[in-house]
């Protein structure tokens, strides 16, 4: 890969604040998260004992959901946010390569 001397490397914006906060972002849902699944573990559900354990598995698995849906946005984020960088970097060029075992293409418009 060739630099071309040429290209225009852009200035930093919003995607490295945000990248930086990705880990903060991460460890508060989690924990936000974790708090709310004590919580329900946790809390004085009335009514029988077999409903009480049916709601509480209902919510544990809203929580999973939840979590996961979280996390999958934080990882769509930190995508973005290398995308953008990779974008707003230096422009390569690949270099040439020759076809020896081939003729060179022809000129030529093709008639439509």
């Amino acid at each position: 890969m060739i630099k071309n001397p040429q290209s225009v490397r852009y200035p930093a914006g919003l995607e490295w604040r945000l990248l930086k906060k990705l880990p903060l972002l991460a460890l508060v849902g989690v924990f936000l998260l974790g708090f709310l699944w004590l919580l329900v573990n946790l809390w004085p559900f009335e009514g029988s004992d077999q409903q009480v354990r049916s709601l509480v598995g209902q919510l544990e698995f809203a929580l999973i959901g939840a979590l996961s849906f979280y996390l999958s946005m934080l990882v769509a984020a930190l995508f973005g946010c290398v995308m953008v960088m990779i974008m707003k970097g230096p422009e390569y060029r690949a270099d040439g390569v020759v076809l020896t075992d081939r003729e060179p293409p022809s000129r030529e418009t093709p008639n439509q």
